[in-house]
């Protein structure tokens, strides 16, 4: 009778994959996206793969680079091993799938990696390891029901057996739960994804994911978008940035690759508390689009201070602005806050409660977003 194959998993504290037992003797030691390494149990060679980026980008065997022993992996679209080539440029393997994953190519030296079809574990031949269950190229399905039903996926998901909608062309499935396209942002690993937030503010109109403030700026793949609402008066300002703060975890270290906040009106000033707070250690961008940058609390020379505070702690920062009174002119057109602070009287056609429709805004932002 053959043996069953199988496979032990552990995990740390935070749900992450740590360590790999398999029946055969092999271990594997992960170390986020950053390296891995493979000890067979039957053999001394092993194997290592160097990720950057959170991207596997080579592979060591046997720890002996001066030997030849050291292979570059070029991926395909969707993250799958296409070329192996070694450190010398000369190509080693050669792999080329079916839609549905299945192999009708391979060219080359041996198992040099075995993280194939869109950086899947393959054994067994042409079956493929998903972390939470098992799939099969030939058939274009999962061997196991999904353990969840994917709300996103839409009617499609409740078919549990269906590989990434059946559309394999443009969809992966990182985790054997759930279906990703190459720039999903619910795919994204900590670290990886850009936020940008934009927050409304007291003009009475309605700002949310279903009306945005600014759906023309929200179309850059890998970027989540987020919109917020300041229009009640009655929650004070540093309030809702905490609660934006908390909610999204900006000042986690490491959890964003940058972080952007565009604020219009009472929304500005809620992004300028909520910058306060954001993790340092990022890339930080401010727009604020006709601002109050004053509270009951805190004035115009205080809320501009703030400002110039995060500005020499290196936010990149755009402030935008019509009419306003004295006190306000007096702040925003010191000559050390001419770097980031543009009046737009003379290019404004709307009034304050519509001033980030304006052409000349919605074009300033965008440069500047652009950067």
């Amino acid at each position: 009778m053959k043996a069953k194959w199988y496979q032990v998993h552990y995990y740390d504290g935070d749900g992450q994959r740590i360590l790999e037992r398999t029946s055969n003797g092999t271990t594997h030691f992960f170390m986020g996206n950053y390296l891995e390494q493979h000890l067979p149990g039957s053999s001394s060679e092993k194997r290592e793969y160097i990720y950057a980026d959170g991207v596997r980008l080579a592979v060591r065997i046997n720890d002996a680079l001066t030997t030849g022993n050291f292979y570059w992996i070029h991926l395909d679209h969707l993250g799958g091993t296409h070329l192996v080539t070694r450190d010398s440029g000369a190509v080693a393997s050669t792999y080329l799938y079916d839609a549905w994953g299945g192999s009708y190519y391979e060219h080359g030296q041996g198992t040099v990696t075995d993280r194939l079809y869109t950086g899947q574990t393959r054994v067994e031949q042409d079956l493929y390891y998903y972390g939470a269950r098992w799939y099969d190229p030939s058939l274009g399905r999962f061997l196991q029901a999904d353990t969840i039903l994917p709300v996103q996926q839409g009617t499609q998901g409740w078919d549990r057996y269906a590989y990434v909608n059946n559309n394999p062309v443009n969809g992966t499935d990182p985790t054997g739960m759930w279906m990703c396209d190459p720039y999903d942002i619910a795919c994204a690993e900590d670290g990886d994804l850009n936020l940008v937030i934009f927050i409304g503010g007291w003009d009475g109109v309605e700002q949310s994911s279903a009306s945005p403030l600014m759906p023309s700026l929200q179309n850059q793949p890998g970027t989540l978008y987020l919109n917020y609402d300041a229009k009640d008066s009655s929650i004070a300002k540093s309030d809702l940035a905490e609660m934006i703060v908390r909610e999204r975890g900006l000042d986690i270290q490491g959890k964003y690759n940058s972080t952007t906040i565009i604020g219009h009106s009472a929304g500005g000033d809620v992004g300028l508390f909520a910058m306060e707070k954001v993790d340092p250690t990022i890339q930080r961008s401010l727009v604020l689009m006709d601002p109050g940058m004053a509270t009951s609390t805190q004035s115009y020379e205080e809320m501009f201070g703030k400002l110039d505070s995060l500005v020499d702690q290196g936010v990149r920062a755009l402030m935008l602005y019509g009419p306003s009174e004295a006190p306000f002119l007096r702040q925003a057109e010191m000559p050390s806050r001419q770097t980031y602070s543009i009046n737009m009287s003379s290019e404004l056609s709307l009034n304050h409660n519509y001033f980030y429709k304006d052409p000349a805004v919605l074009s300033r932002v965008k440069s500047f977003l652009e950067w």
